[in-house]
């Protein structure tokens, strides 16, 4: 908030600015929420725990597991006040790190199977930690 009122902008136009990154902050954490316990949701209760589950009761564990990662989400940020663009910065290059090489394998390389789609994912991942380790702030 303080660029906008040092450039001299008026009031109402920072708040508006204000308002805008908050949208855009809460529409990427909303994002990021139901992808992961839609994931979880699908992958681990229903391949794993009840393939014969209902409809109902699938939305109801997606509920239940967005919930239990908002509130861990929730605990984590808590536990030490870190520089917020550092972090999302560090999720979204984990989770790109994860994803492009298994992207790129699997358009260019006709020969791509499991074992290879996961050790990229692997590759990618060691490399992403690495790096952030490395570059700590």
């Amino acid at each position: 908030l303080a660029a906008p009122e040092i450039a001299g902008l008026p009031y109402v136009l920072s708040g508006l600015i204000a308002a805008g990154a908050l949208a855009a902050a809460l529409s990427t954490a909303d994002g990021l929420l139901l992808t992961i316990a839609n994931a979880l949701s699908h992958d681990v209760y229903f391949h794993m725990i009840d393939n014969t589950a209902s409809h109902q009761r699938r939305v109801t564990s997606a509920k239940v597991v967005l919930l239990g990662v908002a509130l861990l989400a929730a605990y984590v940020t808590s536990l030490k006040p870190g520089n917020i663009l550092f972090l999302v910065g560090a999720a979204f290059s984990l989770a790109a790190s994860c994803f492009f090489p298994v992207l790129v394998l699997g358009v260019f390389w006709k020969r791509t199977n499991r074992a290879g789609a996961i050790a990229g994912m692997l590759t990618g991942l060691a490399v992403s930690v690495y790096y952030i380790i490395a570059n700590y702030p």
